[in-house]
């Protein structure tokens, strides 16, 4: 019987016969789609491999971000415990590492705004001097 529509004639280079490159519908597959099901499950362990995994990078990133090691170190604890404690809410459109990078990125924001309120914060070291020069 006849066929409603033309069929497509593809040459070996995958395109159509007004050679334009046929795009096929992939998944893109994440290299981290095992560990997200663990910590999904709340494997114990998962929390130990996305350390291993990731706790690495979200180290550098987070050094790039704060400035300084300890600082550092509390951005990349609270981003991994975060990403652990949310991950029902990773929807997976994205790589997990992006989201993670997402999650240390705003982690840095929030310890950066805290720093910035404590360098401005008056100490009480800081009022003697001012207090000095208020008229008695």
């Amino acid at each position: 019987m006849g066929r409603k529509e033309p069929l497509i004639e593809r040459n070996r280079h995958n395109r159509d016969a007004d050679g334009v490159r046929l795009v096929r519908d992939r998944k893109p597959i994440d290299p981290d789609a095992a560990l997200v099901q663990r910590l999904r499950r709340r494997e114990e362990a998962a929390v130990t491999a996305l350390v291993v995994a990731h706790g690495d990078r979200v180290h550098r990133l987070a050094i790039r971000l704060t400035g300084n090691s300890s600082d550092a170190e509390e951005v990349m604890q609270d981003a991994l415990w975060s990403a652990t404690r949310k991950i029902d809410r990773f929807r997976g459109t994205a790589a997990f590492r992006s989201w993670l990078y997402r999650i240390t990125l705003n982690a840095a924001g929030q310890k950066l705004r805290g720093r910035r309120g404590e360098e401005n914060a008056v100490t009480p070291g800081g009022l003697l001097p001012l207090a000095e020069r208020l008229p008695c």
